[in-house]
């Protein structure tokens, strides 16, 4: 065999394997894209984000098929935030969360984007399709522990 040939059948093998990385890397995303089409959520009430003193409020529900790992928020504002909220959601059920800001004025909260995580195998999958942006204003009526409890 000469050098030459040796170099092609060398190239050739390696061109076959990455053919076969990138088929079986699409494979995957693909199947985590049918995964995340059954993970939905949706608003529930009139005022689905709201603030009030240094307090956001949401409700959503969980209006998919599968049951939801958790739920990652990202804020948009002057210094947008991001945070990941653990728990488990069965699909129909009603998500009611409040997230309280310390002394951080809310007013400069815009929106919420929230997005279902699902558990694939154990490795945890936040649905970037999948996602719900709500317009965050001040509540229209005073909340307090009472009368909007946090799930």
């Amino acid at each position: 065999m000469t050098r030459t040939s040796g170099i092609i059948i060398v190239g050739t093998a390696l061109l076959a394997i990455m053919i076969l990385v990138i088929v079986m890397n699409g494979k995957v995303l693909e199947e985590i894209d049918n995964k995340c089409e059954t993970a939905e959520i949706m608003p529930t009430e009139e005022e689905p984000a709201c603030y009030s003193n240094n307090t956001l409020y949401f409700n959503i529900r969980n209006t998919g098929l599968k049951d939801l790992s958790g739920l990652k928020i990202y804020l948009e504002s002057e210094y947008n935030l991001s945070i990941t909220i653990k728990g488990r959601y069965k699909p129909g059920a009603p998500i009611r969360k409040k997230l309280s800001f310390g002394k951080q004025d809310m007013k400069e909260m815009k929106t919420i984007t929230i997005r279902p995580i699902i558990d694939q195998e154990g490795k945890e999958i936040v649905c970037k399709e999948q996602k719900l942006m709500l317009k965050i204003e001040r509540c229209k009526e005073q909340h307090d522990s009472t009368n909007r409890p946090a799930v």
